[in-house]
């Protein structure tokens, strides 16, 4: 079917592009805060045949969030992920276009799941696909998200309480939106594997089903402990970067959950 077609090349995609834009941005403000123009030969050399490498390079050191050592936030949390997109280059360069892309290929996603639904169990026109809606709306603020970070300038506005409040609740609802369209979504496939047995994966099917239980009852945790305890940014950071790749792996599970067809 043309829809699980679109669906597994969907979730690839929605797989790989964040993790690229996040990381891609992350090493960026590595190089750019570590990395002198004047102490290696080879850069010289590469600037000296694209100058233009390093306007950009002097041009970020005022415009990023300047590391003062290596670091992987997986483990050690030494900056956010909005200080490592939010620069000028890195967000509209890296993290904005991609992620817009990825929201393009989310809609793709649950749009193809819905017509995918109603196709397997012939769903009346008036019935509501309330996984549709959720996903959708999820997309809505990732795009808000996406849209909203950096503008207008990030170093004047990182301080204000209203716009730090604002991005809080877009976030906050991108990924409560993204649990609930993805644990509706399982338990309606859940309900009609019978019907697809020949095209999905059961063992993957439970697998999903699972690892939606298990985010959603790990964020219920987290989000009860950050609010009753005073976390350092460090630790605060470490879950972000670690609980954002885990919402990637919905998707991941949703590239290999059905059969080629």
């Amino acid at each position: 079917m043309k829809e699980i077609i679109t669906i597994r090349i969907s979730s690839i995609i929605i797989f790989l592009l964040p993790m690229l834009a996040i990381n891609l941005s992350l090493l960026f403000n590595n190089y750019i805060s570590l990395y002198s123009v004047d102490d290696y030969k080879f850069i010289l050399s590469i600037y000296d045949k694209l100058p233009i490498l390093e306007r950009i390079h002097l041009n970020a050191l005022e415009k990023h969030y300047l590391l003062t050592e290596t670091t992987l936030p997986y483990i050690d949390g030494k900056i956010s992920i909005s200080a490592a997109v939010r620069g000028y280059y890195t967000n509209n360069f890296i993290f904005k276009p991609a992620i817009f892309l990825c929201c393009i290929f989310m809609f793709l996603y649950w749009n193809n799941y819905k017509n995918f639904v109603k196709k397997i169990i012939e769903t009346k026109k008036s019935e509501i696909n309330y996984f549709f809606i959720a996903g959708v709306a999820s997309v809505i603020f990732l795009f808000l998200h996406a849209y909203f970070l950096g503008k207008p300038d990030w170093k004047e506005l990182y301080n204000v309480d209203f716009y730090k409040s604002f991005r809080r609740f877009i976030i906050i609802s991108f990924i409560l939106l993204e649990l609930t369209a993805q644990f509706l979504l399982v338990i309606k496939l859940t309900k009609i594997r019978k019907n697809i047995l020949h095209l999905i994966k059961q063992k993957v099917l439970w697998i999903k089903l699972s690892f939606s239980i298990f985010l959603i009852i790990f964020t219920i945790v987290v989000a009860l402990v950050m609010s009753l305890i005073n976390q350092s940014d460090v630790i605060n950071n470490i879950v972000e970067w670690n609980y954002i790749m885990l919402l990637l792996v919905y998707y991941l599970l949703s590239f290999f959950i059905w059969k080629k067809v």
